[in-house]
């Protein structure tokens, strides 16, 4: 379909880079509070020997 319009293209390849994006950016967050989640609950479970 090289016939159809310059601008169709750049438009998919934005809403393709905008999604790509914005998942990346929502599974690393969710990865983040993941890890910080582990962690506190570690901390919180361990029972210090003094």
């Amino acid at each position: 379909m090289p016939q159809m319009s310059p601008m169709w293209w750049t438009s998919l390849m934005m809403i393709f880079i905008t999604i790509f994006v914005m998942n990346m950016s929502f599974t690393y967050f969710n990865y983040n509070k993941m890890i910080n989640k582990k962690k506190t609950q570690i901390m919180t479970n361990y029972k210090w020997m003094w």
